[in-house]
């Protein structure tokens, strides 16, 4: 894992829940729907660093993840 901050790491259920802003919950109205995007794109969510894995769990990086999952939805351009 290079240069993540370790404070900024979510499990999936938790971010979810409480750390992803409300629009995460408007496109992904189940945390089933929202399991299925990060697997369905873990790939690139995993080359830019949004979400690192830590053993077997996935782990949502709080600082990355708004970035990148909207550039995959198509809402904003790649840089």
């Amino acid at each position: 894992m290079n240069d993540v901050e370790l404070s900024k790491l979510r499990r999936k259920d938790d971010y979810y829940q409480n750390s992803a802003p409300d629009w995460v919950r408007t496109i992904w109205d189940r945390k089933e729907s929202f399991e299925w995007f990060l697997k369905n794109n873990r790939r690139a969510l995993i080359q830019n660093q949004a979400i690192i894995r830590v053993g077997r769990d996935y782990f949502i990086h709080s600082g990355r993840f708004d970035t990148v999952a909207r550039q995959l939805i198509g809402c904003e351009a790649s840089a």
